[in-house]
């Protein structure tokens, strides 16, 4: 259930131009308060504070974008790490190069290449909406603080502020079902996938079909799931058939397996079309390629949500303890009837800033949901060792010469409880990150 960021590395967007564009912004922001700052004009003065407030929204954007592109390289790095450990014997065969499989890989691939820009699009517009408010409360602050009085640097933080709310309601009202684009292509591609998976292990809607039916099916199956809509692909996420002859009666494919399994005791086992052949080269490639690599991405995965989900935590707890001293600073200074200079400015600054702030970072928190992640692809893991462990006898035993055909049905069996296992994790994500709109506090 996975997307591998290296093969994703043609999709990344062209960061270079990303910052030059915020330098440039920034480089203008400088050049019209100096022009400002030489001309004394009110226009151009308020209008300082205006593009401030602009180039704030624009570098929240880039400096994602920016720390996104450093992480892909790091995870990048650890990923082909990870992937030599495995140390795939050179005999496995690639799943690809099984009859039938190519195919869904191709499409497979295809729609992974937009996932990755789906993903940061959405985490970049949540960023925005998650620390826009706390940046509008910055500005009027400033100015009811530092410039009570009407004129043009308190009437550029009035309009900067104005700026910053009114982008932040767009943004929310104008992104509805924020996340639909990147679960639909994340999900089409891990249903791809599995498809390859089930073809490789001719199993699920696979099952008991030559070649010539299984390519009209694989063919019919691999266009819905590219054009299906999300309610279409939940249907096709079941690990049943649906065409049953009672409707609304969905048949397992577990079941169908086992029962097509006991027809054939006593009878000629390789006149089955359904049944693959080289069985033991597709378990040690289904070994390998599907439950070596998904554990390896698992783990990958959970440290680095674990440690993000730390940061943040940490982060958010420092900014809370710096709220509760200044408002505490702030307190004793207004019971002792001090007179308020530069300092005591500051603290009520701050008093009014880190609040929202700390708000900020629970949206953040909430977006990326890194603690949630972390548990379910730990419960996936789990059941994914499981698998690997039974298929690993099963390979032992086809080596040995110990099973023949019911050797076939088990492997079958193995792969059903595998992409069982894989799809569940699957719709615990969407239920996760599939959110109708972006939640703020307006």
């Amino acid at each position: 259930m996975h997307v591998f960021w290296a093969r994703t590395a043609s999709r990344q967007r062209p960061y270079f131009f990303i910052g030059g564009a915020l330098l440039a912004a920034g480089v203008m922001l400088v050049a019209l308060a100096a022009a400002a700052a030489a001309s004394a004009h009110p226009v151009l003065i308020a209008s300082v504070n205006v593009a401030l407030a602009a180039f704030l929204v624009l570098a929240l954007h880039c400096g994602y974008q920016l720390f996104r592109a450093y992480r892909w390289r790091e995870r990048r790095r650890a990923e082909r790490q990870a992937f030599r450990s495995l140390a795939i014997p050179d005999d496995v065969i690639p799943p690809g190069s099984f009859h039938g499989v190519r195919e869904i890989d191709e499409a497979q691939h295809t729609e992974l290449k937009q996932t990755p820009d789906y993903q940061g699009r959405y985490r970049a517009t949540g960023i925005k909406v998650a620390f826009l408010p706390a940046l509008a409360v910055g500005f009027i602050a400033l100015q009811a603080i530092f410039f009570p009085a009407r004129g043009p640097t308190a009437l550029g933080l009035a309009y900067g502020q104005s700026l910053l709310l009114l982008f932040l309601v767009l943004t929310v009202h104008t992104n509805e079902q924020p996340t639909l684009a990147w679960v639909l292509s994340r999900t089409r591609a891990e249903l791809l996938r599995r498809e390859q998976y089930l073809r490789l292990a001719q199993v699920g809607p696979y099952l008991r079909l030559g070649h010539d039916s299984s390519t009209a099916i694989r063919r019919q199956r691999v266009a819905r799931i590219a054009t299906g809509n999300l309610e279409e692909l939940e249907r096709l996420a079941s690990m049943a058939d649906q065409d049953t002859p009672v409707p609304g009666i969905e048949r397992p494919w577990v079941d169908g397996l086992w029962q097509a399994a006991a027809t054939r005791i006593g009878s000629d086992a390789e006149a089955d079309p359904g049944l693959p052949d080289r069985v033991r080269d597709r378990g040690r490639s289904y070994l390998y390629y599907r439950i070596g690599k998904q554990l390896m991405w698992f783990r990958l995965s959970t440290t680095a949500f674990e440690r993000a989900d730390r940061r943040i935590t940490r982060t958010t707890q420092v900014t809370v303890l710096a709220a509760v001293a200044v408002a505490v600073a702030n307190a004793v200074l207004l019971s002792t009837d001090q007179q308020h200079g530069g300092a005591s400015s500051s603290t009520v600054l701050l008093t009014a800033v880190l609040p929202a702030l700390c708000t900020g970072l629970f949206a953040t928190h909430e977006l990326f949901a890194f603690r949630s992640l972390a548990i379910s692809y730990g419960y996936a893991q789990q059941e994914l060792m499981r698998c690997q462990s039974s298929l690993r006898g099963l390979i032992d035993r086809l080596e040995s010469g110990a099973e023949g055909a019911l050797g076939t049905v088990e492997f079958q069996a193995i792969v059903l409880q595998t992409e069982a296992v894989l799809t569940l994790e699957l719709q615990r994500w969407g239920m996760l990150v599939h959110k109708p709109r972006f939640d703020a506090a307006i």
